[in-house]
């Protein structure tokens, strides 16, 4: 806890040792060199007190000034990484919204547009604890079909038309090709749906953080 002694205690101390002093030495009636002998130990322990009292209290002010500084410098980080968060998540909800919706498209513009890993959506999964709890649940599910998606299409190999193929070969391409663009339209549907709540999740949070700043 910070501590508001060091101001007015010290100085009060100051004032009572000087005034023992000034007691001890001249004091209201003449003092004998033996009374002045006898409150020379009393006075050298007074001023020692002080003295330690002194270096204590800056000894606290400075911790206190480094945990300050400690804890500001972790909310300017935390507060930006939330804002990388929420900006990349608003984004990449306006992109693949758009394939959510389609009625008709093909798997081969899918494949080429569908989100890729995600460097901002990984940075804060790898800083799970400066993440808001409420927040955790939807950057993980959309960071999960990201990550979906992108494995699927590494294991399927499904090839574009061509004079040479089969009309049974491809058939079988047209077929799986429907079916991955399925999958990959409903993934669409929950990353958009996810990185929306994480929108709206984190704008709190981050209001929060800029107040804290400000005080700061």
């Amino acid at each position: 806890m910070r501590s508001n002694l060091p101001g007015h205690v010290i100085a009060v101390m100051f004032a009572a040792a000087a005034t023992i002093m000034i007691f001890t030495i001249r004091g209201p009636i003449p003092a004998a060199y033996d009374v002045i002998k006898d409150f020379q130990p009393a006075a050298a322990a007074i001023v020692a007190l002080l003295a330690a009292s002194l270096a204590y209290f800056s000894a606290v002010k400075k911790v206190n000034f480094d945990r300050d500084v400690r804890r500001t410098d972790q909310t300017a980080a935390r507060l930006a990484l939330l804002i990388r968060l929420r900006s990349r998540a608003a984004r990449l909800q306006r992109t693949v919204i758009v394939y959510a919706k389609e009625q008709k498209f093909n798997y081969w513009n899918f494949a080429a547009s569908y989100p890729k890993e995600e460097t901002d959506f990984e940075e804060a999964w790898q800083k799970l604890e400066l993440i808001p709890a409420d927040c955790m649940d939807p950057l993980e599910t959309a960071r999960y079909f990201i990550r979906l998606g992108q494995e699927a299409m590494k294991m399927v190999d499904i090839k574009p038309y061509h004079p040479d193929m089969s009309a049974e070969f491809w058939e079988g391409q047209q077929a799986l090709g429907t079916k991955m663009a399925k999958m990959l339209r409903e993934n669409c549907e929950i990353i958009a749906k996810n990185c929306t709540i994480l929108d709206q999740r984190l704008e709190p949070h981050i209001i929060e953080l800029r107040k804290a700043l400000d005080a700061a």
